[in-house]
């Protein structure tokens, strides 16, 4: 099973775009996420679960304390054995996302950083490979909801 690893902030764009390419093998998506952005992590969810990608939660506590941070980090890869993670470091808050990278890069997990302006996923672990396109396949419905608006009617053509 192919599990991507995120840290969601108020930004998400980039963790969905590469689980709805084709291309690219997504079956499971593990959220890390604080408090203030749970909301958003459950946006995700509605808009994922109906693509047949699981999603799993899991809270990150508010220290700032580095040490901490790589060990809820290393719990993840623990309690994942027999799962394929691959670390999307395009979002969340700084030291967070560089205590992630620190962790995933020891145990050379493949780390990637979306490139939104380019359309494509930039590989920076273990050995940066080509990068690759993303298919533009998300909608402008569903960005929307991604950021909370109620949608109730789409006029295409006045897009």
């Amino acid at each position: 099973m192919t599990t991507h690893i995120c840290i969601i902030d108020n930004e998400p764009i980039a963790i969905i775009t590469p689980l709805i390419d084709s291309s690219i093998r997504s079956e499971k998506l593990i959220i890390n996420y604080k408090e203030s952005d749970l909301l958003i992590a459950k946006r995700l969810e509605k808009l994922l679960l109906p693509r047949g990608i699981k999603i799993e939660f899991c809270a990150l506590s508010n220290s700032l304390n580095i040490d901490e941070m790589k060990c809820h980090f290393r719990k993840i890869i623990e309690n994942h054995p027999t799962e394929e993670l691959v670390f999307n470091a395009s979002c969340g808050e700084r030291r967070i996302n560089l205590s992630a990278y620190a962790v995933f890069s020891e145990y050379d997990i493949p780390i990637y950083c979306v490139d939104l302006e380019l359309d494509q996923i930039n590989w920076l672990n273990p050995d940066p490979k080509k990068p690759i396109e993303i298919e533009n396949r998300i909608k402008v419905k569903h960005y929307l909801q991604v950021f909370g608006a109620n949608v109730t009617s789409f006029d295409a053509h006045n897009v």
